[in-house]
């Protein structure tokens, strides 16, 4: 490897950097917040300052001081340099301060007297002195009092790093450990592979000329002096609960200053991390022998370095980028020798290949576009066999209209038995055969019922292991149609099996089944050619035990497709606790509406995350509501359409 390669390496390895980085910072902030650091650190600091515990209550009791707590049994992160010095005057004058205060005197005498009833003759002294300095002028006693509560905060800059110094180091240990953020196997891979090295690279610039990323970073340099971030100070907080500055008497407003606390390193963390999927995870087990070793410095050297905080990755990337220019200027010739960065919004995956951006812009009504003869996912198939999930919770009318406009006949299949109904379409054309199983309906109880059988019992057609109760047993319902309906339609296509929800289960089972029953077929029966071109299902709970689920991937492969909305909580149930296993290529859809193929655990606690507590509110009442399947539609459409812009 040549020194410019060598050189790339290092640049991603600092991406890498940079964006977990990002990821502590989000948390380090959440856990600040949620804790009140900020708050008890001011708390601390006057409480040195008063050397009083009487005076410290009272002086928070103050109706200005509680006005400024945004949260119940916390303390104000901020409190204005003047207000501080207008609320120690007015409790130390046993709230007269505003009619004392043209009088030096009885200012001195009410001092006296709240002093002794405090005991906090440090706090008494203090201010006589600065009675005496100012010599009846209050704006100057005021800014005396100013002055000395500045000199406090530049001791509680010390405390609060100390304090937050521990928290980097853990919350970064933590981020490396859930994510395997192994320094040394990272700079492996990135040594190794000259086109992840160069998407690195493409991806810092973007990220030094992102000025929402340059913002954060520029108010968290700023507020270094003014207000804790954090790697500095408690953040500052105005009356309305927003960060401002602390101690500087130039910046002594109610006008809020941008802190980390308000910028979106969040936010900024989840675009960015979605480019490390490929590289972190847990995908290849616990190392065992002497690569656990060296696994243990490759975490330890990333927790540490994780703790130098994102502002300080970004002014390396920034040097070192520098550096690169100087040396190996990009040429026109370099860029088309390499296959450059995956586009935004493509799916990311380390073993099945990225569909590259297509040329020309796909006509999403048109059925044409659909590739029968594709092997694993693509991306415009996975939206055709969702928009057949979804249409199959329409009437049959609709259906039959819909599918005669895209070219296709159509047959459907009605089971209801024992309050078990089943609902299944077929649509073809003269090279292949979609199925489509309809999902679970609230006005159905029978559907209802299905999904709550969920026991594991074995069934014939596979012994070894064990299925979902219900959905075997609504399965059995339509079988014989069904199969008949297949063996009638699918000579010279290929078979293709979708549903959402209890479909999306119900088309797993059927499509193992008739995998079985056709590979164990003699010749000239009528499944003994059958094709399954591909089984793409969305929002499909699991549906068999962990020996059912590496059964579908041995015999599927990439031809079967699990799309999951990032907070529907369908796919999470029966629970895995109750023997349940999933299989399949997951296609997931993140909170930002991208497909990322296959994601680490990492990245779904990442997408998942979030540290407002209003809007982690809302986020959980959409849980139910990323369900739908016409949610699933449009997702994947937006998706596809930004793919082709």
């Amino acid at each position: 490897m040549s020194p410019l390669d060598m050189l790339d390496a290092l640049i991603g390895l600092m991406f890498v950097y940079l964006v977990l980085s990002l990821i502590v910072t989000a948390l380090v902030e959440v856990w600040n917040e949620w804790y009140g650091l900020r708050g008890r650190t001011l708390h601390d600091a006057l409480g040195r300052m008063f050397c009083n515990a009487s005076l410290l209550a009272a002086f928070y009791a103050h109706p200005h001081i509680l006005a400024l707590q945004n949260k119940n049994d916390r303390y104000p992160s901020y409190i204005r340099d003047e207000l501080f010095a207008e609320v120690l005057l007015d409790v130390m004058t046993g709230r007269r301060y505003a009619e004392l205060q043209q009088s030096p005197y009885q200012v001195t005498t009410a001092i006296a007297a709240t002093g002794e009833e405090y005991g906090a003759t440090t706090v008494t002294a203090t201010l006589n002195g600065f009675l005496l300095e100012a010599n009846g002028d209050n704006e100057h006693l005021q800014q005396l009092i100013v002055q000395w509560f500045s000199d406090t905060q530049e001791r509680a800059v010390g405390w609060f790093r100390r304090k937050l110094s521990w928290r980097l180091l853990v919350v970064g240990l933590a981020v490396t450990l859930v994510t395997n953020a192994d320094t040394l196997h990272i700079f492996s891979v990135l040594t190794a592979d000259p086109a992840r090295r160069q998407q690195y690279v493409e991806s810092v610039e973007r990220a030094l000329a992102d000025e929402n990323l340059r913002g954060c970073l520029a108010a968290d340099e700023e507020s270094k002096d003014v207000a804790p971030s954090t790697n500095h100070l408690p953040a500052a907080e105005s009356g309305n609960g927003v960060p401002a500055a602390v101690g500087d008497p130039q910046r002594n407003t109610d006008a809020p200053v941008a802190t980390p606390t308000n910028c979106a390193w969040l936010t900024i963390a989840k675009r960015e991390a979605v480019q490390l999927t490929p590289l972190l995870g847990w995908q290849n087990g616990i190392p065992a022998g002497w690569a656990w070793l060296w696994a243990v410095i490759g975490w330890a050297l990333t927790a540490i370095t994780l703790s130098l905080g994102a502002p300080f990755w970004f002014d390396m990337l920034q040097k070192f980028m520098r550096v690169r220019g100087s040396l190996r200027p990009a040429t026109a010739e370099e860029a088309l020798a390499d296959d450059g960065p995956v586009p935004p919004g493509a799916a990311i995956h380390t073993a099945l290949p990225v569909p590259a951006r297509a040329s020309t812009a796909v006509d999403l009504d048109d059925f044409a576009g659909f590739h029968p003869e594709a092997s694993r996912y693509e991306p415009i198939n996975a939206f055709w066999m969702t928009r057949f999930a979804e249409l199959a919770y329409r009437t049959d009318h609709e259906i039959t209209q819909r599918c005669q406009a895209w070219g296709l006949q159509v047959e459907f299949i009605s089971v209801i038995h024992a309050n078990l109904a089943t609902q299944i379409f077929a649509a073809w054309t003269d090279r292949l055969l979609v199925v489509g199983c309809r999902g679970t309906e609230l006005s159905q109880s029978g559907d209802s019922l299905t999904n709550l059988q969920c026991e594991l019992e074995a069934c014939a057609w596979m012994p070894a292991s064990r299925v979902h109760a219900g959905f075997h047993e609504a399965l059995n319902a339509a079988w014989p149609p069904l199969r008949a309906l297949i063996e009638n339609h699918h000579r010279n296509r290929s078979l293709w099996l979708t549903g959402h929800s209890l479909g999306g289960a119900l088309a797993v089972l059927a499509g193992y089944r008739l995998l079985v029953e056709s590979q164990t077929a003699p010749a000239g029966h009528p499944l003994a050619d059958l094709r399954i071109g591909g089984l793409y299902t969305c929002g499909q709970p699991r549906c068999g035990d962990a020996n059912f689920a590496r059964e579908l991937d041995a015999r599927f492969g990439p031809r079967f497709v699990r799309i999951v909305n990032n907070r529907d909580v369908m796919p999470l149930t029966p629970l895995a606790a109750m023997g349940y296993a999933h299989a399949g290529t997951v296609m997931y859809i993140d909170e930002l509406g991208r497909l990322v193929v296959d994601p680490p655990v990492w990245y779904k606690i990442l997408d998942k995350l979030e540290p407002d507590p209003n809007t982690l509110r809302a986020r959980l009442e959409e849980t139910f509501g990323d369900h739908g399947a016409a949610l699933y539609l449009k997702l994947l459409g937006e998706a596809l359409w930004r793919r082709n812009l």
